[in-house]
Order: C-alpha cells, then sequence, then structure tokens
C-alpha cells in the first residue's frame, strides 16, 4: 500500500510539475511581443519606361527616365533624366524633360524640377513652341502644366518671360500668371 501511496505521489508531482511548466510556457508566450512587420518592398529600374494608356487602349503618354526609385513604405517615386511624350487633342506630340522628377502614388500629378523644357507645335503653327522652367506640375489626366516659378515662352522668334503659368497641353492654351515681360514677333 505505501508502495502505491509513492507511486500515486510521485505521479501527482509530475502532473503538477507539467502543468505548471506549461503554464510558464503559455504566459511567455502571451506576453511575448507580436513579430514584426516587414515594410513594403521599395523598387529601383534603369533605363525605365512607363506607358498609360486610355479607356480606348492608345497611348496617353509614354514616360521614361535613366532611374525610377520608390524607398521602402515611401509613397513617392522618383525619376532621374525624366523624358516623357504627351499627344495633344489634334495628334500633335509634345515633349517633356526634365531632371528629376516625383510621382504620388495613386495620383495623377508629376512634379518635376531642374531644366525643365516642354516643346511642341501649337495648332496652326510649323514653329516649335519652348517652355523652359525650374520647375512645373503636370496632371497626366489633363495635361494642364502649371507652376508659380519663373517661366520662358518661345515661340516663332518671340520671347516672353513671366511668373507663373497654366498650360493646357492638350488644346494649346496658355495662361501667364504675372510680371509678364517680352515681346511678340508676327
Amino acid at each position: 500500500m505505501i508502495r502505491v501511496l509513492a507511486a500515486a505521489v510521485v505521479i501527482a508531482m509530475i502532473v503538477v510539475g507539467w502543468l505548471l511548466l506549461d503554464r510558464q510556457q503559455n504566459y511567455a508566450m502571451l506576453a511575448a511581443p507580436p513579430p514584426p512587420t516587414t515594410p513594403s518592398p521599395g523598387y529601383s529600374a534603369s533605363d525605365a519606361e512607363i506607358v498609360e494608356t486610355g479607356p480606348d487602349g492608345l497611348n496617353l503618354y509614354t514616360l521614361r527616365a535613366s532611374t525610377i526609385t520608390q524607398l521602402p513604405d515611401d509613397q513617392v517615386v522618383s525619376l532621374e533624366q525624366v523624358r516623357m511624350q504627351l499627344k495633344d487633342d489634334s495628334g500633335g506630340l509634345w515633349n517633356v524633360n526634365a531632371d528629376h522628377g516625383q510621382i504620388l502614388q495613386d495620383v495623377d500629378l508629376l512634379e518635376l524640377t531642374g531644366h525643365v523644357d516642354i516643346a511642341g507645335f501649337l495648332q496652326g503653327s510649323d514653329q516649335p513652341a519652348h517652355i523652359t522652367t525650374g520647375r512645373i506640375s503636370l496632371d497626366t489626366r489633363t495635361d494642364l502644366a502649371t507652376t508659380k516659378d519663373t517661366v520662358d515662352f518661345d515661340w516663332a522668334g518671340s520671347h516672353l518671360r513671366t511668373r507663373g503659368l497654366s498650360a493646357n497641353l492638350k488644346d494649346h492654351s496658355l495662361k501667364l500668371e504675372s510680371d509678364v515681360h517680352g515681346t511678340l514677333r508676327p
């Protein structure tokens, strides 16, 4: 009988020890901090080309950049040596060049900086028009280019300098904001 009682005590101690050990392990697992979340991956591409098409499948614009970079968890896509082509309503092409650019994800706005040059043909003219500035915003849905910075506008031997500009590249309209100086030649 003493042996049975001793065996029962030993078994009971083993069960109690096992329950205590299991409880401590469960508590340690509950108290442990959750594993860190992995940041969204970034990306980088060299000599990249992006083609945006409309509902009809035709190209709205083609954007080329020597480098496209997005850092992890950043909503901004950075561009270097930007070259872009847009089509206007009459089928003419506008060429956009800039040293740098930024696109905010899920927004149709391209911020261009550093030697920005926009060139294309105005309706009814065989002379290219050039818009040059240090900074401009380009809405890729409406093809509206806007800036508050100093702008040089050259076309058919005429030169205008202004502070601020709004140019609709689709319908060839141009609004000079303020401080306009220059000469228009017939």
